[in-house]
């Protein structure tokens, strides 16, 4: 099945390269802050979509304190319920994950960098042979991760609780592996996002498929398993 394109929102410097979820109540979106906001791996926006303009209603949050890193996209995710909010750090050369009470973010998110929260180091194995960071989810109950290069290699899906124990690791992903070879010779294939199919209980993982210049993107369903 493929899908077309109706209608796009101007670039805006506000926004990051990577992670973008919605706020099922309000339609307000979150994502990784941009290039037009210094140390934009401390932030995150939240932004209105405006068909063919630049969003509106946009706002920048601070997230982490100076002990973070001020590079990285923090990619933020909403579970389906509204109910959590998970953001992905990096400090002293390790990931993390940071889960927040999203009802309780919102109330306070010009002091979000003071809330409550429970964080955790990702397992070395996620990055290991510098396989980017490229992708977090959460449906609520867990927090998804992937990471993987371009290349043929297998991609890795990691699978942790809200507190932090994981739950399963994935070092060998290989969904989307022969559909990459119908789009180019050399079989690029690199993980892009991942998303939460609730009605389904499905989780989406995006790749882009296809030669530098001539990519398409491609969403691939896995079932999740309670």
């Amino acid at each position: 099945m493929f899908y077309m394109l109706i209608d796009a929102q101007l670039p805006f410097a506000y926004i990051g390269h990577q992670g973008i979820t919605v706020d099922a109540d309000s339609g307000t979106l979150y994502t990784s802050t941009g290039s037009a906001v210094k140390n934009h791996g401390w932030y995150i926006t939240k932004f209105t979509y405006n068909k063919n303009e630049i969003p509106t209603d946009f706002k920048v949050i601070r997230i982490f304190d100076n002990s973070y890193s001020k590079k990285i996209s923090a990619m933020p995710s909403i579970s389906p319920d509204n109910k959590i909010l998970a953001i992905r750090a990096r400090k002293n050369q390790k990931n993390y994950v940071r889960i927040y009470d999203f009802n309780e973010f919102k109330k306070n998110e010009d002091q979000a960098d003071k809330l409550p929260y429970n964080e955790w180091i990702v397992d070395d194995g996620l990055t290991k042979d510098n396989y980017p960071f490229q992708a977090i989810t959460t449906d609520g109950k867990y927090i998804y991760l992937m990471s993987g290069k371009s290349d043929k290699l297998p991609k890795r899906l990691y699978i942790y609780d809200l507190k932090g124990k994981i739950v399963q690791k994935i070092d060998n992903l290989r969904i989307g592996y022969d559909d990459a070879f119908d789009f180019s010779q050399s079989g690029a294939w690199e993980p892009e996002g991942l998303a939460i199919d609730n009605k389904s209980k499905e989780l989406l993982l995006f790749f882009a498929l296809g030669d530098a210049g001539s990519r398409i993107g491609r969403i691939f369903r896995m079932k999740i398993q309670d």
